[in-house]
């Protein structure tokens, strides 16, 4: 019987043992698929930088910092982050560090292992783990570590991620206390039952021989001692060195003493080492982001973690000892319920289930889960549970789907992108959607209205043209914004006549879009692929061109009318504006006349002073009517309305012969202007000539802070920055005029 009682014991012990292990492996799995999930997923965000890039909407080099910094600042958990090197070891992002930028080939860890070398190695071979030291970020000793690295080939580097093994190889130490505990408690069990049997035989001794009275009743009280937990008695060497039963029976008791008190003492230490680890795998199943269930052979919930109960939205309490279909209510991404879930299928297989998303409800609310379920399995292959792990997946699938939608779309319009244009007008030719009408149309004026009014109106005259293009062309065309002014419309099964009655309705209908009183224009070509004609992208080429040709014709005309309108709206911002230009171009035109001007320098002249203050449109109102001193941003601003007139201006055939003279006329004659702080004759002659042209037009208005100078008065402080802001021997003359002027 008693022999019965150790040999369950310990079958019992070596069952939970191998389960241990079991939970061990899965554990161990489930780690390195989680940090190759989080690599995968970043290089999901490193396209979308990588295809602003490709779509000409970001610089290589700017689609590089980008992502860097996305790097650098993403986190996943409490200690989890990325890395990236370049193929030859150059250090991208290591969380903020010193060494960015420097090399870290000949990198080594305390094990004198190459480990950047062998991580980028291993990246090259299409991605894998590795296992090195590495010290935790703000700390300086190198713990053991396991990344898994991959190569993000558009920018050729390896991006990781890891994390440290020593956190993990602790996670079995909670089953194994659990079980000496049990086993403590069983060998107690079974030491009572052995004492007791023990004590009888010692009773019968007694009645059989009362001469022996005084041994065994000490022997009694000895067993009796050690039965309590007495482990420390002493036996006396009398009865040690007899050789009959009584010193038989003395030996088997000390013996037994020391047996048993080494054993608790063994039992102890291990208590004490498995409740450590007890308490490790606590930390660790709390920090672990994915789910994970317990349960038992027959389905029935015996552990989970506090992301479990997070993602559900149930108490522990709630779940622990219930049965998994009350608890997970699983369906497919058409809200039919599983026939066989993931558990179920397990538990009848006795195979791992493979990977897959299903929708969890929990609630009011269903969310987009990824679950697993893997068998365990004692040392005879039997059944003992299963381990169930799973995540909320919905933000993540939001994102993905976002990028790819980005990687389709143009993101400012919702049309289509130059990929998917290039991809779709190859596809329809090779489903031989003949005729096929290509219209390529770009946007008049748009970098002069960036550069007048800002880009967030350039923005909304993008935005507006292509609301125009949805509302025309039919739902099987395709629109598409292939650069940042020019857009692209494929027109399957359509003839060229056609095509031009589309482009006669988008112009119609651009008739009444305005932005900001800025009238919508467009430039048009079109082209038609036939079934035996030119290829595709001669048929572009020739759209394009003209296009373009188009747009030349329209060139003067548009920006003609951008002007106006600049100029319009700046007297809207200033009311007085209007006033002082004209009185500052009747002020020239009579000046040129008393000088007997040439025809050609006149004109340029009332050109110059009827643009000049054109970049005022860049400057808030707020600040160009402000009655107050300027603050030192506010005249900063100020200041830089000549370089903005400037830009305006230069590239109009009608007004880029004064562009030079607008950017300098606010220059002084002894260097102290803006923007270049040029003086003397570096300064040019219109530029010079119109300072105080201006000045005294200026101080001749009435402003909204003040009345309007008198002659005499402006003709005084005009001396009195004579040589200093203004040319002294052009100013005399002036001077000699406003003497005759009535």
């Amino acid at each position: 019987m008693l022999f019965s009682i150790g040999l369950n014991t310990v079958n019992e012990y070596h069952k939970n043992q191998n389960s241990l292990k079991i939970l061990d492996q899965n554990l161990r799995e489930n780690y390195d698929e989680n940090i190759k999930n989080q690599v995968q997923t970043m290089l999901c965000s490193m396209d979308f930088f990588y295809h602003k890039y490709r779509n000409g909407e970001m610089t290589l080099e700017e689609a590089k910092k980008n992502a860097a910094e996305l790097l650098r600042i993403a986190r996943y958990g409490k200690e989890g982050y990325f890395w990236a090197d370049t193929v030859d070891g150059v250090n991208v992002v290591l969380y903020g560090s010193e060494i960015e930028g420097t090399s870290r080939w000949n990198y080594q860890d305390t094990k004198g292992k190459y480990i950047v070398q062998e991580i980028i190695q291993v990246a090259l071979q299409g991605g894998g783990y590795s296992d090195y030291y590495f010290a935790k970020e703000g700390e300086s000793t190198a713990q053991p570590k396991r990344a898994f690295s991959i190569l993000y080939k558009p920018f050729q580097w390896v991006i990781g991620t890891g994390i440290y093994t020593n956190d993990v190889d602790q996670i079995i130490g909670e089953k194994q206390n659990m079980q000496l505990a049990e086993m403590k408690k069983d060998f107690l069990q079974n030491a009572a039952i052995i004492m007791s049997f023990f004590l009888c035989v010692l009773v019968f001794l007694i009645l059989i021989a009362r001469s022996m009275t005084e041994p065994l009743q000490f022997a009694v009280n000895y067993a009796q001692g050690i039965a309590n937990g007495n482990y420390t008695g002493v036996m006396p060497k009398s009865y040690l060195r007899r050789k009959d039963e009584i010193g038989s029976m003395a030996n088997a008791l000390l013996k037994m003493q020391d047996s048993i008190a080494n054993s608790i003492y063994e039992k102890e230490l291990s208590r004490e080492q498995l409740q450590k680890e007890k308490d490790f795998l606590n930390t660790v199943l709390i920090t672990i982001e994915d789910g994970i269930l317990v349960l038992d052979e027959a389905g029935k919930i015996r552990m989970t973690n506090h992301a479990a109960l997070t993602i559900l939205k149930k108490a522990e309490g709630d779940i622990i000892e219930k049965s998994h279909s009350r608890i997970l209510a699983l369906t497919d991404k058409n809200g039919i319920c599983y026939q066989e879930n993931l558990i179920d299928q397990t538990i009848r297989s006795r195979q791992s289930a493979p990977r897959r998303e299903s929708y969890l409800v929990t609630g009011e609310e269903t969310i987009l889960i990824e679950e697993s379920a893997s068998p365990i399995k004692d040392q005879n292959h039997q059944l003992n549970g299963i381990v169930y792990i799973f995540r909320d997946i919905t933000e993540t699938m939001i994102r993905q789907k976002e990028i790819e939608f980005l990687s389709y779309h143009d993101q400012l319009t919702g049309l289509y992108n130059r990929r998917c244009f290039e991809e779709e007008s190859q596809k329809l030719v090779e489903e031989r959607r003949f005729p096929i009408s290509i219209i390529i149309s770009d946007l008049n004026a748009l970098k002069l209205s960036n550069d007048a009014f800002g880009h967030l109106v350039g923005d909304q005259l993008i935005v507006s043209y292509s609301n125009v293009l949805k509302n025309v062309f039919r739902e099987k065309d395709l629109v598409y914004r292939i650069g940042g002014d020019e857009f692209a419309v494929l027109l399957p099964d359509t003839p060229e006549k056609e095509a031009k009655n589309c482009i006669a309705r988008v112009r119609k209908e651009l008739e009444n879009v305005k932005v900001d009183q800025i009238p919508v224009t467009a430039a048009f070509g079109v082209g038609v692929v036939s079934e035996n004609g030119s290829s595709l992208a001669e048929v572009f080429r020739r759209a394009d061109e003209a296009m373009y040709k188009q747009k030349l014709s329209d060139y003067a005309q548009v920006k003609r009318a951008i002007i106006n309108q600049i100029i319009l709206a700046n007297y809207e911002t200033q009311p007085e504006k209007r006033i002082e230009i004209n009185r500052c171009t009747t002020m020239m035109r009579n000046y040129m006349r008393w000088h007997k001007m040439d025809q050609a320098i006149s004109q340029k002249m009332l050109k110059l002073a009827l643009v000049h203050d054109i970049g005022n449109i860049t400057v808030r109102s707020d600040i160009l009517n402000k009655i107050e001193d300027l603050t030192s941003s506010e005249w900063m601003e100020i200041k830089n309305h000549p370089v903005s007139g400037y830009h305006i201006l230069k590239n109009i055939d009608q007004y880029a012969d004064v562009a030079e003279y607008v950017l300098t006329h606010h220059e002084w004659y002894n260097g102290a202007g803006y923007p270049r702080g040029i003086s003397g004759k570096k300064i040019p002659f219109e530029s010079r000539l119109l300072a105080f042209v201006s000045d005294y037009a200026a101080m001749t208005t009435t402003r909204t802070y003040r009345n309007a100078f008198t002659k005499s008065e402006a003709i005084s402080i005009l001396k009195n920055d004579q040589g200093s802001r203004y040319d002294p021997e052009l100013l005399n003359d002036f001077l000699k005029f406003l003497e005759l002027e009535k």
